[in-house]
């Protein structure tokens, strides 16, 4: 009928009664160690992850301060977690890309200077040959028919030169517009040539010399290619003509023509005095002229052949140009085969 209640408490003390508060010590630190080594590893981790995310912001925002400045003479390298790898590697793809825009915008600069640099000092001559010739016009000119004849007949050549060499320069800026295009049609290549060899032979006869063609067609099938023939004829033209400038009376100029399935190749040469050798690695550069031309040969602006090795590339083709054995100059295309039905 009754109740017998029985309590007790558990307490942890040790064995020894000098060792108790030791043991409450222990006690008290099994309880916060869990919240000590999660503090522990928070601030171990954060430190690490400031250390890996300070070294590519830095960089990032010295690099942007760079770009301002507009020096993009630098790179970034930099190896971690994906994100930040792929962040910096975004940025370095931004800096060589603008990079590339800033040195063809500095190209382009500097051709537009040595374009009006190059103008200037090639028309400086035929003008003050003009402008001579009309001083000596003026000053009693007309009273002498004979002097009055040469005066106008050299006004007309200079003035003819100054007109050419700003037409090259004219031509040269519409083909290196991205819009340009070449007129392409079905060309009998053989009847081309026929039409072309009796305009060379008799530039070649009014300054004695011998104008040679050959034309061989490899092909199983003879038909039709793709070209823009008033191009091709330019390149000819101006092939033809520097070689005719160069060669000596009697000399020859050979016009060789050869047609694969896969190629046609075109080849011109002479026998004049060739290319230094100084010279052959620039011989297609814009501007440039041979320091053995002689004054009376001069006129040109120095963009005929690079005209030639613009429109050869607009027609997928190589060029290059050399010495022969014999000592002449050669110049030497390779177009690839465009059938008419391409």
């Amino acid at each position: 009928q009754g109740a017998i209640v029985l309590e007790y408490e558990l307490a942890i003390s040790g064995a020894t009664p000098e060792l108790t508060p030791v043991v409450k010590i222990f006690r008290l630190m099994t309880v916060l160690l869990p919240f000590i080594l999660v503090c522990v590893f928070a601030w171990i981790f954060g430190h690490r992850f400031n250390k890996q995310l300070n070294e590519p912001i830095q960089q990032l925002i010295e690099g942007t301060k760079r770009v301002q400045s507009r020096d993009l003479n630098f790179t970034f390298s930099y190896e971690g977690t994906q994100e930040l790898t792929q962040l910096t590697q975004a940025f370095e793809d931004m800096r060589k890309a603008l990079s590339d825009s800033l040195q063809r915008e500095m190209h382009l600069v500097q051709e537009r200077r040595d374009m009006v640099a190059a103008l200037a000092h090639d028309l400086r001559t035929p003008l003050a040959i003009i402008q001579g010739h009309v001083e000596g016009l003026m000053n009693g000119g007309p009273k002498r028919q004979e002097r009055l004849d040469s005066y106008l007949l050299t006004i007309q050549k200079n003035t003819q030169r100054a007109a050419r060499m700003i037409g090259e320069i004219n031509e040269v800026s519409e083909m290196e517009k991205p819009e340009f295009r070449l007129q392409w049609q079905d060309v009998d290549l053989q009847q081309f040539v026929r039409d072309k060899v009796s305009d060379y032979e008799q530039l070649c006869h009014q300054q004695r010399l011998h104008f040679l063609c050959s034309y061989e067609d490899l092909r199983q099938k003879r038909t039709t290619i793709k070209m823009d023939p008033d191009r091709i004829a330019q390149i000819v033209d101006n092939v033809v003509s520097n070689s005719s400038r160069f060669t000596a009376e009697n000399g020859e100029i050979h016009w060789e023509l050869c047609m694969t399935d896969l190629q046609w190749t075109m080849k011109v040469s002479d026998t004049g005095s060739g290319f230094s050798k100084s010279s052959t690695p620039f011989l297609f550069d814009k501007f440039y002229q041979e320091d053995r031309l002689q004054p009376q040969r001069k006129g040109h602006a120095g963009l005929g052949l690079y005209i030639v090795k613009l429109l050869t590339m607009k027609h997928g083709g190589t060029v290059e140009a050399s010495n022969t054995p014999e000592g002449g100059a050669y110049v030497l295309f390779h177009f690839p085969i465009r059938s008419g039905k391409e």
